[in-house]
Formats: C-alpha cells, sequence, structure tokens
C-alpha cells in the first residue's frame, strides 16, 4: 500500500513540474508575440 501512494505522490510531482514547464512555455510565446 506505502509502494503504491508513494508512486502516486511521485507521479503528481512529476506533472506538476511539466505544467509549470508547459506554463513557462506558453508566457515565452506569448511575449514573443507582445514585442
Amino acid at each position: 500500500m506505502w509502494g503504491v501512494q508513494f508512486w502516486n505522490n511521485l507521479f503528481e510531482r512529476l506533472i506538476k513540474i511539466q505544467d509549470k514547464k508547459t506554463m513557462q512555455v506558453r508566457l515565452i510565446m506569448h511575449i514573443e508575440r507582445v514585442k
């Protein structure tokens, strides 16, 4: 049971990291368009 919880937490962290990266990319692209 502990193993499943551990992997779920790890997966959630990876998704959050991916979200941050995509948000940064969108922000950069938006700034490029505004210029």
